[in-house]
């Protein structure tokens, strides 16, 4: 028979504030968003870099007729903004780029390929990357807002039979 053991690891912030004197929650958490801060920077390149990738599967997307193995493509080059966007305050970006990734999977699912769509989702990435330049909250707000608007008529069930020309 085997013996089970139960392991409690020790963190090393817990052990600092825990000591007297040692450092203080707020001051922690002061110092982790320093932290967080210096990581800004490459992230903000490295949402760029995606972008451009963005860019480039989207005029795959739009070269081909099959849509398949392209949608697949912009698919993955758009699910790495996904976290990596909101943990640098970007959380429109996310939204965005969670959005249009969710309309790819059910459009890929369905068989029914919406070009408009995606592309506005694609501009609204390029929009949402620097919300100061939209000028005000609002601005930003209406841009996800029509988002899911887009999407949803897209994704409606009678959104096949519009495309298909039946009424």
């Amino acid at each position: 028979m085997s013996s089970v053991t139960f392991s409690f690891p020790q963190h090393r912030l817990g052990k600092i504030i825990r000591q007297p004197g040692g450092k203080s929650v707020a001051d922690a958490v002061r110092d982790a968003a320093a932290g967080i801060e210096t990581l800004r920077p490459p992230c903000l390149e490295t949402i760029d870099e995606i972008l451009t990738l963005v860019d480039q599967r989207m005029n795959e997307f739009l070269a081909t007729a099959d849509k398949i193995v392209p949608g697949r493509r912009l698919y993955a080059a758009v699910n790495s903004i996904i976290g990596l966007a909101g943990a640098v305050g970007l959380d429109e970006v996310d939204r965005a780029a969670f959005s249009l990734c969710d309309l790819l999977d059910q459009m890929a699912r369905m068989g029914r390929w919406d070009v408009a769509a995606v592309a506005v989702h694609v501009q609204a990435l390029h929009l949402l990357r620097s919300p100061a330049a939209l000028g005000s909250d609002a601005s930003v707000r209406a841009i996800l807002t029509g988002l899911k608007q887009v999407r949803d008529k897209v994704l409606s069930p009678d959104a096949g039979r519009v495309a298909d020309g039946a009424n």
